[in-house]
């Protein structure tokens, strides 16, 4: 049975059989011990990403036709899913850059730099494949100048088949876009563009 098949099978069963229980996924990403997960100091921040509004809502979205698309009404987000993606940003840029973004609330004002991250598409499809496609930029708070902005879109092959192994391909893309930011940081961090940014025993970190 070819995956296209096996998947709409298992999605038409899903559909006409109710579950025992839900099952409640989290997008969390692991990062070297010694590295904390915020840094009230630091000057460069990730904001909150903004959420197309077909994704802002609980459940996991499959795309069942070229303009159809279904919630999964059991298989569903642990926490929002813009606070899950920016964890998950802020661990894994942190992590390659060699130190910590800063996500606290209400410390905006201290910072340089500023990461937005617009999600237009995240979701899976019947055949396997898992699509993200965002938006984003990297602004200087001090005057509002975009320093860089960049369109975002790839798609992965889901290795098995469900909601988990749907979830593990979005991870994955995720560790992607946060290789695409941290490239661009660091080529930035050889010009005039971003000041303040300097490279040192391999890693990328931020200066007053």
């Amino acid at each position: 049975m070819t995956r296209i098949s096996l998947l709409l099978v298992l999605f038409l069963i899903g559909c006409a059989s109710t579950p025992t229980e839900r099952s409640y996924y989290l997008l969390r990403a692991e990062a070297p011990g010694d590295l904390a997960p915020a840094d009230p100091d630091a000057l460069l921040g990730i904001a909150r990403p903004s959420i197309a509004k077909y994704l802002n809502r609980a459940g996991i979205v499959i795309q069942l036709g070229e303009h159809q698309v279904r919630e999964a009404r059991y298989h569903l987000w642990a926490e929002p899913l813009d606070r899950g993606i920016r964890q998950y940003l802020s661990h894994r840029v942190s992590a390659l850059l060699g130190r910590s973004l800063n996500t606290g609330p209400g410390t905006e004002d201290t910072w340089r730099y500023r990461i937005d991250v617009s999600v237009e598409e995240f979701h899976g499809t019947l055949n396997g494949e898992v699509r993200l496609v965002a938006y984003w930029s990297l602004r200087k708070l001090k005057n509002g100048t975009v320093i860089e902005a960049q369109y975002f879109r790839r798609t992965r092959q889901q290795t098995g088949d469900g909601y988990p192994a749907l979830v593990d391909a979005q991870v994955e893309l995720l560790d992607e876009l946060a290789e695409s930011i941290v490239q661009a940081l660091r080529r930035m961090s050889t010009s005039v563009q971003l000041r303040g940014l300097s490279r040192s025993a391999g890693s990328a970190r931020l200066e007053r």
